[in-house]
């Protein structure tokens, strides 16, 4: 009776032709990327951005979680928008779909702060730029500090 011997690695084609054939990343979870906190002003619309979300044929959904209540437009888009009515901070959380997977949300803060406000510090003297328009410009300290605050919170 002859007996068969397989040498042990003749199924590493097979295994290593299955490794090719399927996504490296498959049943990784998308990531979210709702983008960085800015500033605005009352009385613009905003586009948010989560463009740069990571994952194959993504599915959108935002929702806002802090400041004035805003209608959302397009809220299941890559790039939302909403118009500020009030001065405050406008906070808006992504979470992506990828399928049934779904990432983790990443949220987002617009600072909407007042133009009044805004001219009066700059016409105190405690940020000037020759030939920026009044009310244009915010103290660089101040907004760093509120910019770097918010994102030490984010991650």
């Amino acid at each position: 009776m002859k007996r068969l011997i397989r040498p042990r690695c003749a199924a590493r084609p097979l295994a290593l032709g299955l490794a090719l054939l399927l996504p490296a990343a498959a049943g990784a979870a998308p990531i979210a990327k709702a983008g960085r906190a800015f500033l605005a002003y009352p009385g613009e619309t905003i586009q948010l951005d989560g463009r740069d979300s990571e994952g194959e044929a993504l599915e959108y959904r935002w929702a806002q979680v802090g400041g004035p209540d805003v209608p959302l437009i397009d809220g299941a888009s890559a790039q939302p928008r909403f118009s500020i009515e009030l001065p405050g901070r406008y906070s808006f959380e992504l979470v992506v779909r990828e399928g049934e997977v779904a990432s983790e949300p990443d949220v987002v803060d617009v600072i909407a702060i007042d133009a009044d406000v805004a001219g009066r510090f700059a016409d105190s003297g405690c940020a000037t730029v020759s030939g920026a328009p009044r009310g244009a410009l915010v103290g660089i300290g101040l907004l760093g500090a509120i910019l770097t605050r918010l994102g030490s919170r984010r991650r």
